[in-house]
């Protein structure tokens, strides 16, 4: 990674005043963006202590090529803030940090974030179950933030994860008032040894009020 991306993560994550002792840490990093306006995260960090019963309590994503960093500087508080890669890195606290919270869906339909790339069958299957106005693009993690900022209503994803590549945006989802369940609709855990890490199916949801 970019020495001066990596600079703005550590110096996010310090001036936010958020330490997690003995929590697990999930770091990510994609290849290079994509030529088009939907760019892939740079990096992620996640934390999930043992007594939270395998919920993420900590998300933070730093997409370079946007200028764009999303955390949870709080319990139950997610922000962004624009930020440019700097070898000086950014603190937060004097940042315009814009909060961001999930939509109320609206009465036309919901607004699916999905990936191209990706789009199975299962994907498909399930949108035609909903009441689905739109659908949008991003890369990432970025589909998460899509939901926490109230600009998609849900985000499915059936096709293979591993825990590192969701701990962080659906971190920062839930502190926005989203939740991620899985194909049984349980809450979505972390901490699954057992599997290698390996997630299941999973649908990420802002408010599911209407349309669904």
């Amino acid at each position: 990674m970019n020495p001066s991306a990596r600079s703005v993560i550590v110096r996010s994550v310090r001036s936010s005043g958020l330490a997690v002792p003995g929590a697990r840490t999930y770091h990510g990093a994609s290849g290079p963006p994509r030529q088009s306006p939907a760019l892939s995260a740079g990096v992620q960090e996640a934390f999930h202590e043992p007594s939270s019963n395998g919920s993420p309590r900590f998300g933070l994503v730093y997409a370079p090529a946007r200028s764009l960093l999303a955390t949870t500087p709080a319990s139950g508080k997610a922000i962004e803030v624009t930020v440019e890669p700097s070898e000086h890195g950014a603190d937060l606290a004097a940042l315009d940090c814009r909060n961001l919270h999930v939509r109320t869906p609206a009465p036309d339909g919901l607004v699916a974030v999905v990936s191209r790339s990706h789009l199975d069958p299962a994907t498909e299957s399930f949108l035609a179950k909903l009441k689905i106005a739109g659908r949008s693009d991003a890369g990432s993690a970025l589909k998460f933030l899509e939901v926490a900022r109230g600009a998609a209503d849900v985000y499915p994803r059936f096709g293979p994860t591993m825990e590192w590549d969701t701990a962080a945006g659906h971190a920062i989802l839930m502190a926005a008032g989203g939740y991620v369940e899985d194909a049984e609709g349980k809450p979505l855990r972390y901490g699954k040894t057992g599997t290698g890490l390996l997630n299941p199916g999973f649908v990420a949801w802002g408010q599911r009020t209407a349309g669904a």
